[in-house]
């Protein structure tokens, strides 16, 4: 029979292979060509522009200054499309994390102008969520954006400034020829002029 002392021992070496390790993302960061675009319309509008994509994503602005250019905008659960989480490797194998159901994403948008008549736009998402390995205590993680989120927002902004159209354009923006009205016939009643001739008249 084992001792007290061996049996505690082999419980301790089952409880360690049992628990989980947990190793960070190792994932770059994306690059500024994923978070970043530069739109050919004046500031005021493209920050017009970025504030309604934000609206019709149903983000909750959680701060927002006109001035400097900045929203702060808290969104929905995340997915592992959208970051990397890491990986948590156990006896039973390795898995990626999994955001769990308290997943928090917020984007912080940047709005500035970029010459006379075109402004910068970035915007950068933060994706955190609470970790859970096995047999640890529960804990948080910051997880590594893939750039996906911040591209499909970026192509939204882009076509809503599409459809903008600026106080220069509308002054060039060549005249539509007017149609030419018909003579009225003289004598005749003006909402009549295109019926034929009553013959009894």
């Amino acid at each position: 029979m084992k001792s007290p002392i061996a049996r505690t021992t082999s419980i301790a070496l089952l409880a360690l292979g049992l628990a989980g390790c947990f190793y960070p993302s190792q994932m770059q960061p994306p690059t500024p060509g994923k978070t970043s675009v530069v739109v050919q319309l004046p500031y005021d509008l493209t920050w017009n522009a970025v504030n309604a994509i934000v609206k019709e994503n149903d983000l909750k602005v959680n701060a927002s200054n006109p001035n400097h250019g900045i929203i702060e905008a808290a969104g929905r659960r995340f997915t592992l499309h959208d970051a990397d989480c890491g990986k948590i490797s156990s006896i039973a194998g390795s898995y990626p994390v999994e955001p769990e159901l308290d997943a928090s994403t917020v984007y912080n948008f940047k709005v500035e102008p970029h010459g006379n008549d075109a402004t910068l736009v970035a915007v950068r998402a933060t994706f955190s969520s609470s970790l859970r390995v096995p047999l640890q205590p529960y804990g948080d993680v910051e997880c590594i954006s893939r750039g996906t989120a911040e591209s499909r927002l970026l192509r939204e902004v882009l076509a809503a400034v599409q459809s903008v159209r600026t106080p220069e354009a509308e002054a060039k923006a060549p005249l539509l020829p007017k149609e030419p009205r018909k003579p009225l016939t003289p004598g005749r009643p003006t909402l009549l002029q295109d019926l034929p001739q009553s013959p009894i008249d």
